[in-house]
């Protein structure tokens, strides 16, 4: 694992809840109780275990993320990803059908 991993996601209606290793913190959305907010640093395990996944999907690559069949109210999910000093995002906006690279 590169000395530089680290990834931030935000997702769900209106990207409310985030995981940030860059900041260390987790936000949830409590939806009609706003949010909570913990500092959490995860441990060189945790990310090890977390970058081997992203390594299996390819992470790196681009993807293809469109489909149809658009739902109301739509999450949203956007991951940045530092690597090896690239940095990588992907923005999904969930759909009823989501592509393979989505799911």
């Amino acid at each position: 694992m590169p000395e530089d991993f680290g990834f931030s996601i935000q997702y769900g209606v209106g990207k409310k809840n985030e995981i940030d290793t860059f900041k260390g913190i987790v936000i949830k959305d409590l939806v009609d109780n706003g949010t909570a907010k913990a500092n959490i640093t995860l441990s060189d395990k945790e990310m090890f275990e977390i970058y081997e996944k992203m390594k299996d999907i390819n992470v790196l690559e681009k993807k293809k993320f469109n489909s149809k069949c658009e739902l109301e109210p739509y999450e949203e999910t956007e991951w940045k990803i530092i690597i090896d000093g690239k940095t990588v995002t992907h923005s999904i906006r969930e759909y009823c059908d989501p592509t393979s690279d989505a799911e």
